[in-house]
């Protein structure tokens, strides 16, 4: 368990046994703002048993981009043109140069670099 859920089960414990929000602050020294928002939940909840110490779960967005479908068709891309810039691949997508990039290091886990003139040094 993380420290997080241990403290949000010990404020929990500390309401079903009786104690109020300023007692909780004053023997854990837990932060107000956490202590009052889990007192509040647990006053809301009709039933006292159900309320956990569990976060939020998160939900995905819907219209998310970097879908696996998406990711197929820009790996097929870069693959048929190495020398493509991120500019063309985002144009050719339809899709913002950033959405290409983090495709591109977080998901495809590649690395984007660029050829560079140097100076040929001769004896």
């Amino acid at each position: 368990m993380s420290r997080e859920r241990d403290r949000r089960a010990a404020i929990l414990e500390s309401l079903r046994a009786g104690k109020t929000p300023s007692e909780i602050i004053a023997w854990f020294g837990y932060k107000k703002t956490q202590v009052y928002e889990i007192t509040k939940a647990f006053r809301e909840a009709e039933d006292k048993d159900t309320v956990t110490s569990d976060r939020a779960s998160h939900w995905k967005r819907s219209d998310r981009k970097r879908t696996l479908p998406f990711l197929e068709d820009l790996t097929e891309k870069i693959n048929s043109n190495l020398g493509q810039s991120m500019n063309d691949l985002a144009k050719k997508s339809n899709v913002s140069k950033s959405t290409i990039s983090r495709a591109v290091s977080k998901d495809l886990r590649m690395t984007s670099y660029v050829l560079r003139q140097r100076q040929l040094l001769t004896p």
